[in-house]
Protein backbone atom coordinates (compact mmCIF):
# COMPACT_ATOMS: atom_id res chain seq x y z
CA UNK A 1 0.00 0.00 0.00
CA UNK A 2 1.17 3.14 -0.77
CA UNK A 3 0.46 6.52 0.62
CA UNK A 4 -1.15 9.16 -1.34
CA UNK A 5 -1.35 12.79 -0.79
CA UNK A 6 -5.01 13.73 -0.60
CA UNK A 7 -6.30 17.26 -1.80
CA UNK A 8 -6.70 18.32 2.01
CA UNK A 9 -2.64 17.47 2.41
CA UNK A 10 -3.96 14.41 4.20
CA UNK A 11 -2.30 11.00 3.90
CA UNK A 12 -4.44 8.62 1.94
CA UNK A 13 -3.68 5.05 1.55
CA UNK A 14 -4.41 3.06 -1.61
CA UNK A 15 -7.80 0.54 -1.15
CA UNK A 16 -8.08 -3.07 -2.55
CA UNK A 17 -11.53 -2.11 -4.99
CA UNK A 18 -12.12 -6.18 -4.48
CA UNK A 19 -12.15 -5.97 -0.67
CA UNK A 20 -14.51 -3.04 -0.22
CA UNK A 21 -16.33 -4.65 -3.24
CA UNK A 22 -16.66 -8.13 -0.89
CA UNK A 23 -17.47 -6.37 2.40
CA UNK A 24 -20.44 -4.10 0.23
CA UNK A 25 -21.77 -7.16 -0.99
CA UNK A 26 -21.71 -8.79 2.61
CA UNK A 27 -23.23 -6.17 4.00
CA UNK A 28 -25.83 -5.31 1.27
CA UNK A 29 -26.71 -9.10 1.44
CA UNK A 30 -27.20 -8.97 5.21
CA UNK A 31 -29.16 -5.83 5.14
CA UNK A 32 -31.73 -7.81 2.68
CA UNK A 33 -31.93 -10.55 5.35
CA UNK A 34 -32.73 -8.34 7.84
CA UNK A 35 -35.49 -6.83 6.39
CA UNK A 36 -36.72 -10.41 5.39
CA UNK A 37 -36.47 -11.40 8.94
CA UNK A 38 -38.49 -8.00 9.58
CA UNK A 39 -41.28 -8.34 6.88
CA UNK A 40 -41.34 -12.25 7.90
CA UNK A 41 -42.82 -11.49 11.49
CA UNK A 42 -45.06 -8.73 10.57
CA UNK A 43 -46.42 -10.89 8.12
CA UNK A 44 -46.56 -13.38 11.15
CA UNK A 45 -47.88 -11.08 13.76
CA UNK A 46 -50.55 -9.96 11.51
CA UNK A 47 -51.69 -13.20 11.20
CA UNK A 48 -51.99 -13.58 14.84
CA UNK A 49 -53.64 -10.28 15.37
CA UNK A 50 -56.01 -11.78 12.60
CA UNK A 51 -56.54 -14.64 14.87
CA UNK A 52 -57.20 -12.65 18.07
CA UNK A 53 -59.88 -10.30 16.13
CA UNK A 54 -61.93 -13.21 14.87
CA UNK A 55 -61.83 -14.96 18.44
CA UNK A 56 -60.03 -17.82 17.63
CA UNK A 57 -56.99 -17.42 19.45
CA UNK A 58 -58.04 -20.17 22.18
CA UNK A 59 -58.15 -22.21 19.25
CA UNK A 60 -55.10 -21.64 17.99
CA UNK A 61 -53.33 -22.09 21.66
CA UNK A 62 -55.13 -25.79 21.63
CA UNK A 63 -53.79 -26.09 18.04
CA UNK A 64 -50.20 -25.24 19.08
CA UNK A 65 -50.72 -26.82 22.73
CA UNK A 66 -49.58 -23.96 24.60
CA UNK A 67 -50.92 -21.91 27.18
CA UNK A 68 -51.14 -17.98 26.42
CA UNK A 69 -48.68 -17.22 29.15
CA UNK A 70 -46.04 -19.80 26.62
CA UNK A 71 -46.99 -17.85 23.61
CA UNK A 72 -45.80 -14.29 24.75
CA UNK A 73 -42.97 -15.96 26.48
CA UNK A 74 -41.66 -17.99 22.98
CA UNK A 75 -38.41 -16.50 22.12
CA UNK A 76 -39.22 -17.30 18.32
CA UNK A 77 -43.33 -17.02 17.55
CA UNK A 78 -45.00 -19.87 17.71
CA UNK A 79 -46.54 -19.58 14.65
CA UNK A 80 -43.31 -19.48 13.35
CA UNK A 81 -41.92 -22.26 15.16
CA UNK A 82 -45.10 -24.20 13.76
CA UNK A 83 -43.73 -23.42 10.54
CA UNK A 84 -40.67 -23.90 10.31
CA UNK A 85 -40.50 -27.23 11.77
CA UNK A 86 -42.55 -28.21 9.14
CA UNK A 87 -41.04 -27.20 6.71
CA UNK A 88 -37.75 -28.68 7.77
CA UNK A 89 -39.89 -32.16 7.96
CA UNK A 90 -40.41 -31.55 4.43
CA UNK A 91 -37.09 -30.54 3.37
CA UNK A 92 -35.35 -33.52 5.06
CA UNK A 93 -38.36 -35.64 3.46
CA UNK A 94 -39.26 -36.98 6.91
CA UNK A 95 -42.79 -35.60 7.50
CA UNK A 96 -44.92 -39.04 6.86
CA UNK A 97 -42.23 -40.33 9.34
CA UNK A 98 -42.59 -38.37 12.77
CA UNK A 99 -45.00 -39.08 15.45
CA UNK A 100 -47.90 -36.50 17.23
CA UNK A 101 -45.30 -36.32 20.47
CA UNK A 102 -42.15 -35.72 18.37
CA UNK A 103 -43.62 -33.09 16.24
CA UNK A 104 -44.79 -31.79 19.14
CA UNK A 105 -41.10 -31.71 21.14
CA UNK A 106 -39.65 -30.75 18.02
CA UNK A 107 -41.88 -27.30 17.42
CA UNK A 108 -41.07 -26.98 21.41
CA UNK A 109 -37.50 -27.08 20.69
CA UNK A 110 -37.76 -25.23 17.41
CA UNK A 111 -39.63 -21.97 19.73
CA UNK A 112 -36.51 -21.82 22.49
CA UNK A 113 -34.06 -21.85 19.09
CA UNK A 114 -31.78 -18.82 18.69
CA UNK A 115 -30.65 -20.01 15.31
CA UNK A 116 -34.30 -19.66 13.64
CA UNK A 117 -33.16 -17.05 11.04
CA UNK A 118 -30.87 -19.09 9.48
CA UNK A 119 -32.83 -21.73 9.39
CA UNK A 120 -35.46 -19.90 7.55
CA UNK A 121 -32.78 -18.77 5.47
CA UNK A 122 -31.49 -22.30 4.60
CA UNK A 123 -34.83 -23.62 4.10
CA UNK A 124 -35.01 -20.31 1.88
CA UNK A 125 -32.59 -21.79 -0.24
CA UNK A 126 -33.74 -25.05 -0.81
CA UNK A 127 -30.16 -26.66 0.59
CA UNK A 128 -29.68 -29.95 0.10
CA UNK A 129 -27.29 -32.21 2.59
CA UNK A 130 -26.78 -32.23 6.29
CA UNK A 131 -25.77 -28.49 6.81
CA UNK A 132 -28.86 -28.15 9.28
CA UNK A 133 -26.82 -30.15 11.90
CA UNK A 134 -24.47 -26.66 12.14
CA UNK A 135 -27.78 -24.73 13.67
CA UNK A 136 -30.49 -27.01 14.14
CA UNK A 137 -31.15 -27.77 18.16
CA UNK A 138 -33.42 -30.97 16.59
CA UNK A 139 -30.42 -32.38 14.23
CA UNK A 140 -30.42 -35.44 16.41
CA UNK A 141 -34.26 -35.80 15.92
CA UNK A 142 -33.93 -35.25 12.22
CA UNK A 143 -31.03 -37.64 11.74
CA UNK A 144 -32.59 -40.56 13.42
CA UNK A 145 -35.96 -39.99 11.11
CA UNK A 146 -33.95 -39.85 8.09
CA UNK A 147 -31.58 -43.23 9.17
CA UNK A 148 -28.73 -41.55 9.40
CA UNK A 149 -26.18 -43.45 11.38
CA UNK A 150 -24.43 -41.49 14.26
CA UNK A 151 -20.79 -41.82 12.88
CA UNK A 152 -21.86 -39.79 9.68
CA UNK A 153 -23.34 -37.11 11.81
Amino acid sequence: MTAQTSPRSQPMHDVDDGGVRDLASRLANRVTQWLEDRRYLREHQRLVDDVRRKGEFEVLLEALDMTAEQFEASRVPPVVAAELSQRMLQQLGCESRISAIDLQAVTQRCRSCESWKTCRHWLDRGEPGGAYREFCVNAEVFDQLRGTPPESR
